[in-house]
């Protein structure tokens, strides 16, 4: 496999990977994984004007964030086979109880794809976070008994 990535601000200094722009990165890249904040630059980001800078047959998957990506587009780029499949741990509404009657039937038209793939947004938590948070948690509570003796 050739690595390549694309960032904005940092290049990447692994020699396994070769640094590039983006429109090199769309027209080159078999799988794109995306992995950034969501900000002004980035919010609906993978769009239909992304996607179709793509080559066709691309493996999608966004772990970031939800509302860099488009569903709908990312809908019909896999019904129109620019997409060949697409993964994700975050969605454009996380929150399934505010969804729309639209929003539902366009997350279930979605899911219903055999070339999709969508788990729970659970990516940092692995066995070593639950117990960096337990501590930092009981750090809080002696800081937080220690200080209450005070007064």
């Amino acid at each position: 496999a050739n690595l390549i990535s694309y960032d904005k601000f940092v290049p990447s200094t692994d020699v396994n990977v070769k640094a590039v722009d983006l429109p090199e990165l769309l027209a080159y890249s078999d799988i794109i994984s995306v992995h950034i904040p969501l900000n002004n630059d980035t919010k609906g980001l993978i769009t239909n004007s992304f996607i179709n800078s793509c080559k066709n047959g691309i493996i999608l998957i966004n772990t970031s964030r939800g509302k860099i990506a488009n569903q709908k587009d990312i809908y019909n780029a896999l019904i129109g086979g620019k997409i060949n499949a697409f993964g994700a741990d975050v969605l454009e509404n996380e929150k399934f109880e505010n969804y729309t009657t639209t929003e539902m039937d366009e997350f279930n038209a979605l899911a219903a794809l055999p070339n999709v793939i969508i788990t729970p947004h659970i990516a940092g938590w692995t066995v070593e976070s639950y117990f960096k948070i337990a501590e930092v948690l009981a750090g809080k509570l002696v800081n937080f008994t220690t200080n209450l003796k005070k007064y």
